[in-house]
């Protein structure tokens, strides 16, 4: 059986699709606009729940960090152009509380070369200490950006130190060449 970061495809495919007590989903272009407005509702959810303030906060990041690494790294398998001229980013959210946790499952096009990328950091990343992500965000963090980059290249360790458990995530081939990456990530 194919497998996808330590865990059986199946067994994958399963606990992304199956976000129970989602309060919070979205399918569609993404952009800030989006990911202010739906943040704004994230916060108006988790003033209602019994949830400490520093998990709120952890679950805030996370769900941050994956709308951005989602609007600067998405490719987008059918040509798009947003009104001011950008090629806009195409993908899916889902926020759900589980027990005492918050769960998000996100997904979004992705190239082959960038999936190839995609998977080596992620599972570099999975194989740090907590001491070892931090000791990685302070050196990233105290290096030049690079002229071609999107972002300070930190989104991802920004998500494996706030995440609560390793994230489990997969690539399915989809179509025109691309591959559709869908990350879980959760803050207990």
């Amino acid at each position: 059986m194919k497998q996808v970061a330590g865990l059986e495809y199946v067994k994958a495919k399963n606990i992304m699709a199956t976000a129970q007590n989602c309060f919070l989903s979205y399918n569609g272009i993404l952009s800030e606009e989006t990911l202010d407005q739906f943040g704004q509702k994230l916060r108006q959810y988790m003033c209602g729940i019994p949830l400490p303030p520093k998990q709120q906060l952890r679950a805030f990041s996370l769900y941050v960090e994956i709308m951005q690494n989602m609007i600067r790294y998405g490719s987008e398998v059918v040509h798009l152009t947003a009104p001011n001229g950008n090629d806009p980013s195409y993908g899916m959210l889902a926020i759900s509380h589980e027990n005492d946790a918050i769960s998000i499952v996100s997904g979004n096009y992705v190239t082959h070369q960038q999936a190839e990328l995609l998977r080596q950091r992620l599972d570099m990343l999975s194989a740090l200490t907590s001491d070892e992500l931090r000791q990685l965000f302070m050196k990233t963090i105290r290096q030049p950006l690079a002229t071609s980059s999107k972002g300070a290249n930190l989104g991802l360790i920004q998500i494996m130190r706030r995440s609560s458990s390793p994230p489990q995530y997969l690539f399915d081939p989809a179509e025109n060449g691309a591959m559709f990456f869908t990350i879980r990530v959760i803050s207990y």
